[in-house]
């Protein structure tokens, strides 16, 4: 093996194509490669003929709807997916980062109700602050979380719930930390306790069986109060 790389070989090479590759290893799907890298299918298909030429290997075969890659890929996948990883940190770590004149994409996953919350907010922001910063929301949840980081789906993602595995292949920050608290009626009647209750509230899970309602408890103060409007039936 050679300890230094050659300039001349790597001229031969249009080193974009390695992108194309790396898109279709991750999506095998000549449409969902082209959405990740946010060029046409026919570009895609323009690129892998080109690689295909450049490596001598068909590199990926059709297989259904998607593509399946050939043996020469896993090998070549093994190999550049660490060299454009390193190579993208080492683009990063030495550039100076200013909101007001980056270009970027940044594709962030959020679950449906913090998406509504905050989204708004980012978006406004990045407005103001980074004009040419374009935020791509995907849905996301504790169960897909982690594979859309794992797969750079996400650049970033923002999840409700601890999600196992997420601190040891990724960096984390906890942004706030809640609990929930339980209202309930002590003395329901009998006419409320036979009544058909929301799917939300809990039945039998402590010392009485009367309708509950979990509650974030940053709610506790407002709704204490008035638990009659909270569990939407009169006590």
């Amino acid at each position: 093996m050679k300890d230094e790389f050659s300039e001349i070989e790597l001229r031969r090479l249009d080193l974009n194509l390695l992108l194309v590759f790396s898109a279709l290893m991750r999506e095998r799907s000549v449409s969902r490669a082209s959405g990740r890298l946010f060029i046409g299918p026919s570009a895609v298909s323009v690129a892998l003929t080109r690689l295909r030429d450049t490596l001598g290997d068909p590199l990926f075969v059709r297989a259904g709807t998607g593509m399946e890659p050939t043996p020469r890929s896993p090998a070549l996948w093994s190999e550049l997916e660490l060299a454009l990883s390193s190579i993208e940190i080492a683009v990063r770590g030495h550039r100076t980062f200013d909101p007001a004149t980056a270009q970027a994409i940044i594709r962030f996953a959020a679950p449906d109700e913090l998406e509504f919350v905050l989204v708004p907010r980012f978006r406004e922001r990045l407005e103001t602050e980074a004009p040419s910063i374009r935020l791509v929301v995907l849905p996301s949840d504790f169960r897909t979380l982690l594979g859309r980081l794992d797969s750079g789906d996400a650049d970033l993602a923002l999840s409700a719930t601890p999600t196992s595995g997420v601190e040891r292949r990724h960096r984390i920050r906890l942004l706030h930390r809640d609990g929930f608290s339980v209202l309930y009626d002590a003395q329901p009647d009998s006419a409320v306790r036979d009544r058909a209750v929301p799917a939300f509230a809990l039945r039998g899970k402590l010392d009485t069986d009367a309708p509950r309602l979990a509650v974030p408890r940053g709610l506790r103060d407002e709704l204490k109060h008035d638990q009659s409007k909270v569990m939407g039936q009169r006590r």
